[in-house]
């Protein structure tokens, strides 16, 4: 069965959550042939950092855009990446002999696939990761999720990578006619107990991702900045966005800058090291559509301190510590628990098993199955 994925996500991002999730699982149907997808790409340009490493393992080339393509993070972006950019940067970066076979999938990357990619299949699926822009009021084009609800209402296959997101969605938009699958995120690589132990753990905060509006990050380096203010020697490390100059004032200050480190556009070699040197990881974000770093932190035996939200709860279960969201000596608290528990080898081991019950192998097998019994029906 030929499933093709579209360029979207790979423009819009040089890394990221999503594009990460569909190079993951492109990544498990060209190890695994015995799953019966055979997976393909409808272009030949991208400047995604995820996919590029996976295809070069797997001796697949693939060139380089340099058009720039705006993120749509304002009205002003959005107009611009949804118009005759984005259909410039996708008819550069299509596949000049695309071709997909009569009984084939497209796969949606995201919420707008050109005609061209739409063009000649037998059966549309699409992945949906959250609805914090319908939560948010971001009508619009201020919502960064156009044409969301029109794909939807037209998949024979929708993925949800929760069930908060599905639940949301049937409260959104009511009845859909696509069969909708629950399947949740997956991680790469699970560490060992002694992997873990043989760190000399240092009292270190990772954050992993963007910290602006309801990432929350301000609930953190409040804490952070309560907790350096006392004397404590605990670190925090960064990965994502480069920090402009008035978000370090706001957020870390010349005083403690020798207390923070930062890393941006990293590897996942890199990212994963970060993960296994931390004591543990804070997610401040008040909505998720799934939460994947919460895995990633847990599959290196690495505690995670979350706000206390339904989809937290339901990614992290019984091996998260929570805090209660804008409550600054509740995050504290749960901080200090954290960095307490962090060498705990029984805590260790009991956050590696529960990693184990989600694999990037698992995630491919169910979709593989979805496509299969849709394509039967």
């Amino acid at each position: 069965m030929k499933v093709f994925f579209d360029s979207e996500i790979f423009l819009l991002q040089k890394s990221g959550g999503v594009s990460r999730y569909f190079t993951e699982v492109f990544d498990q149907f060209l190890e695994k042939p015995s799953l019966g997808v055979e997976p393909n790409l409808t272009f030949e340009r991208t400047n995604n950092l995820h996919l590029k490493e996976t295809l070069l393992k797997n001796s697949i080339s693939i060139k380089s855009i340099e058009i720039p393509y705006f993120s749509p993070i304002s009205p002003k972006r959005a107009l611009i990446s949804y118009g005759p950019l984005k259909f410039l940067n996708s008819s550069i970066s299509a596949e000049s002999k695309f071709a997909p076979a009569k009984d084939s999938w497209l796969h949606a990357t995201y919420y707008r696939p050109n005609f061209l990619e739409k063009f000649g299949h037998k059966s549309l699926a699409v992945t949906v990761h959250d609805f914090i822009p319908e939560k948010l009021n971001w009508n619009g084009i201020r919502n960064p999720h156009l044409g969301k609800e029109n794909i939807v209402r037209n998949a024979d296959l929708i993925f949800c990578v929760s069930q908060e997101t599905a639940n949301d969605m049937v409260s959104i938009y009511g009845e859909v006619r696509g069969d909708i699958r629950v399947i949740p995120h997956g991680i790469k690589e699970i560490s060992t107990l002694e992997n873990k132990q043989a760190l000399a753990l240092e009292p270190t905060v990772l954050y992993v991702g963007h910290r602006a509006g309801y990432k929350n990050f301000t609930d953190l380096s409040q804490a952070l900045r309560k907790l350096w203010q006392s004397g404590s020697d605990v670190k925090l490390v960064t990965v994502g966005p480069e920090f402009s100059n008035s978000e370090f004032n706001e957020h870390i200050g010349s005083k403690y800058r020798g207390k923070w480190s930062h890393y941006s556009d990293v590897s996942d070699r890199v990212l994963f090291r970060l993960y296994r040197e931390a004591a543990l990881l804070c997610i401040t974000s008040k909505m998720e559509g799934f939460g994947l770093p919460i895995l990633e932190a847990l599959s290196q035996g690495t505690a995670v301190v979350a706000g206390d939200t339904p989809i937290t709860r339901e990614v992290a279960k019984e091996v998260g510590i929570y805090f209660e969201i804008g409550n600054t000596d509740s995050l504290i608290h749960s901080l200090l628990e954290g960095i307490e528990k962090a060498c705990n080898p029984n805590l260790i081991a009991k956050r590696l098993k529960f990693s184990s019950r989600f694999t990037w192998g698992h995630t491919a097998s169910k979709m593989a199955a979805a496509y299969r019994d849709v394509s039967n029906q």
